[in-house]
């Protein structure tokens, strides 16, 4: 479905009108399922560009493209506006930070963003735990 995806958001595009925030993000989405994540970036900095107001989608996204890119400080940026935001991290936003933390090495802000999806009912599954215990040795 790649190309049905850049075929749509090209004729859109070249028909003059603007983007929503839903058509961002399923071309980022796209892009980023075909690992083309380079490519990803360019709709999140077209995004920018036109002061496009993320939806929580859109963060999800975002941030699974920065970790993907291994890409700490951006991710990291992208986590704090999403709460700026007002939306609060769904499970998959925090195993996201948490993985890039673990990878980075930032084991103390592993732990808080452990902490934190724990306090609002988040269960962290085992290979999280056992990651953190193997760190912790």
């Amino acid at each position: 479905k790649f190309h049905i995806v850049e075929g749509l958001y090209d004729w859109f595009k070249m028909s003059g009108h603007v983007p929503s925030v839903v058509m961002y993000t399923t071309v980022t989405h796209s892009r980023y399922s075909e690992k083309r994540y380079r490519e990803a970036l360019d709709v999140v900095w077209e995004m920018e560009t036109t002061n496009c107001l993320f939806d929580l989608p859109a963060y999800r996204v975002v941030i699974r493209l920065f970790v993907a890119l291994d890409d700490l400080p951006r991710a990291v940026r992208y986590f704090a506006k999403l709460k700026e935001a007002g939306f609060s991290p769904t499970f998959d936003v925090y195993r996201c930070m948490i993985q890039i933390y673990l990878s980075s090495g930032r084991i103390a802000k592993c732990k808080e963003v452990c902490r934190e999806a724990e306090l609002v009912g988040f269960k962290l599954d085992e290979q999280i735990r056992s990651q953190l215990f193997e760190l912790d040795k």
